[in-house]
């Protein structure tokens, strides 16, 4: 054999060689190390995925409570006769007014984006008449209520008034949008 084959130490077939091949010593440490790094990642995406969950669950949650304050501010048109459903004007006068103590700029921007004539009445300041209120939903947060009615001429001249209350989560940065609620009803 050439020199770069030989080598110093026993062979492998020697049995001082096979009875230390045969002990365990050392080998459970690096096992138990393997078998914990394996456990600790998959406990960190477990708990990433309880994480999601949760999260998901309270918007939903949210969503519901918003669907439900939408819900009744709506009820609150199905019982009035067509020609009373509407917003108080003065109110929505102050809304509308930058300086006004009653300004609301989203609400500004919001009303301009939806199509038709504003309805106003003399309604006062019942539920059905204000164009922005706030309220504390059944899961603590609070939540603006934005109501807009406006007439949209359909095909020919049939007018339908157009009921549209948005709610806004305010606990959440920004005030997201959480629920838009559409209605239409006709004079007829």
């Amino acid at each position: 054999m050439g020199a770069g084959l030989e080598r110093d130490g026993p062979d492998a077939d020697d049995p001082g060689v096979r009875v230390r091949l045969r002990q365990n010593e050392g080998f459970g440490m690096v096992e138990m190390v393997v078998a914990m790094a394996v456990l600790a990642i998959a406990l960190l995406a477990l708990a990433a995925g309880f994480e999601e969950g949760a999260l998901a669950t309270r918007s939903a949650g949210s969503k519901t409570v918003a669907a439900t304050i939408a819900d009744k501010q709506m009820e609150l048109y199905g019982g009035l006769v067509y020609s009373s459903i509407g917003l108080d004007s003065t109110t929505v006068t102050n809304t509308k007014t930058s300086g006004n103590g009653s300004y609301d700029a989203t609400w500004v921007t919001d009303d301009a984006s939806l199509s038709g004539t504003e309805v106003n009445t003399s309604c006062g300041s019942s539920a059905n008449c204000l164009p922005v209120q706030t309220t504390t939903g059944s899961n603590g947060h609070s939540y603006k209520i934005e109501t807009f009615v406006h007439d949209v001429t359909n095909v020919g001249t049939r007018t339908e008034r157009i009921v549209t209350v948005l709610v806004r989560d305010l606990s959440q940065t920004g005030s997201p949008e959480v629920m838009r609620l559409t209605a239409g009803f006709d004079a007829g």
